[in-house]
């Protein structure tokens, strides 16, 4: 949620729509080929389907959605979670290979 927070400190004091829209586009073609493909993708045809402003909210919410979809998923590398990992490895050598 950071980045996502960051783009919406850069998009303060924008009047522009389509200036804001722009920034919004390019930090979506930041995050790569596949995964800007993807938010384009489900923005779809909104673009002549509603104003410039309409269409900003439809693609900060899909940064957000996106942004915490990564979050959700985003596992720290720590000695607990290390040591979870390989208990759990055990575990299963335990019951299964056993």
């Amino acid at each position: 949620m950071l980045q996502y927070r960051a783009l919406l400190e850069e998009l303060e004091g924008i009047s522009s729509e389509e200036r804001i829209q722009l920034v919004i586009l390019k930090w979506i073609a930041s995050l790569g080929e596949e995964e800007g493909d993807k938010l384009l993708a489900k923005f779809g045809g909104a673009e002549g389907a509603s104003s410039t402003a309409d269409q900003n909210q439809l693609l900060l919410m899909l940064v957000r959605v996106h942004c915490e979809a990564k979050q959700s998923t985003h596992v720290h590398d720590t000695a607990e979670n290390r040591y979870t990992a390989i208990s759990y490895i055990h575990i299963f050598i335990h019951f299964f290979i056993h």
